[in-house]
């Protein structure tokens, strides 16, 4: 069912509520939340990312270099847990296109950038200096989310369009936490609203078929806004050219009862408020990016000094504290504080008995 909502938010909790989601009273039922919870699993999205950029990237059989943007080094850095996948797929070595020159033994060369003029500038740079000195190499650029006219008008001028291999790519919904998807659009605010470009709504529609696919159709579908309003036209549409799957999963398999759809413009004011929980507070300090925050570490080493630090979606103790009231969260933390400093006395009294198993369980624990 797909309805448009020109009601408060008090009427649509009360529209969503008469539509049949399941409920002992008006109050919310944590366990019930924690059910839904459970059965809301985003690591198969990370597998498919996985798998789907793997897939890419070996387009280019054997060994190559990776050439990217420092938006790319972000995703790469939520979907890809560890760089040595990477390497088990002939990457070389990983660049940041940050420069004219790049001086590699390696005959094949992925770009994997965002459509910038500036990234491809320094493409054609790249390509014309290593046929200057008559390097024979290929070239892979991936563009994220797509090509645009500019890049492609840009290369076509350079003629160096014939010397590329051009695909694209979308990263889509990515896992930001176990119940949390996010399709890392950080600019599209701008041309949505100023520049009334609707591809993001496209993007958007996409993307809740996919989820629809992974979980199940949704029963109920409601918006709450002109551009959710748009989003809900878009799968109307779909699913009268046929291109939605009704098949794939029954209303009675589905897990998914019911999603609202919001536009960011019918509130405005909730980024504005004061944050008081765990996760807004570091975001506050350090400016959460992509799930990373960037950390003095080693002051004293420049080369690791920026390196980011990657908050882990699958870190259960910062799931667990991260939507806590900032002084309830004090307490908690000086709890795990002291069990970390008794455990680490116990084991320096322990240190002449205790064997390699015995401190891989302590270090685990820590």
């Amino acid at each position: 069912m797909f309805q448009f909502i020109k009601d408060s938010f008090e009427q649509v909790a009360s529209k969503v509520k008469q539509s049949g989601i399941p409920s002992n009273s008006g109050k919310v039922n944590l366990s019930q939340f924690e059910d839904q919870q459970s059965s809301f699993k985003t690591a198969i999205y990370q597998k498919y990312l996985r798998k789907k950029l793997i897939n890419k990237l070996n387009q280019f059989v054997g060994k190559k270099v990776l050439v990217i943007d420092q938006f790319i080094a972000d995703m790469l850095n939520l979907v890809v847990e560890s760089m040595q996948i990477l390497k088990e797929n002939d990457v070389d070595q990983i660049y940041y296109i940050d420069s004219d020159q790049l001086n590699v033994e390696v005959n094949q060369i992925i770009f994997f950038v965002n459509p910038d003029r500036q990234y491809m500038k320094r493409i054609v740079r790249i390509i014309r200096n290593n046929q200057l000195e008559n390097l024979n190499k290929k070239y892979l650029l991936i563009f994220c989310p797509r090509m645009n006219i500019v890049c492609k008008d840009y290369l076509e001028k350079e003629a160096v369009l014939g010397d590329l291999v051009i695909t694209n790519f979308n990263f889509d919904l990515i896992p930001i936490a176990n119940d949390l998807l996010s399709l890392e659009i950080n600019n599209c605010l701008w041309p949505l609203y100023i520049g009334q470009d609707m591809k993001i709504l496209q993007t958007v529609a996409e993307s809740i078929q996919r989820m629809e696919l992974v979980h199940g159709k949704f029963k109920n579908i409601y918006a709450k806004g002109n551009y959710s309003k748009y989003i809900i036209d878009i799968l109307k549409q779909k699913k009268q050219q046929g291109e939605l799957i009704e098949d794939e999963v029954s209303f009675k398999e589905s897990k998914m009862h019911t999603l609202l759809i919001i536009d960011r413009r019918v509130d405005f004011i909730t980024p504005m408020l004061t944050p008081f929980t765990y996760e807004t507070l570091i975001d506050e300090v350090f400016s959460i990016k992509h799930n990373s925050i960037n950390l003095d570490i080693i002051k004293n080493d420049q080369a690791l000094k920026d390196r980011p630090k990657t908050m882990k979606l699958n870190d259960s103790y910062y799931n667990r504290i991260k939507i806590m009231n900032i002084k309830q969260c004090q307490r908690v933390l000086e709890e795990r504080r002291q069990n970390n400093k008794q455990m680490i006395q116990s084991m320096k009294q322990q240190d002449n008995i205790m064997n390699m198993s015995d401190m891989n369980q302590y270090l685990t624990k820590l």
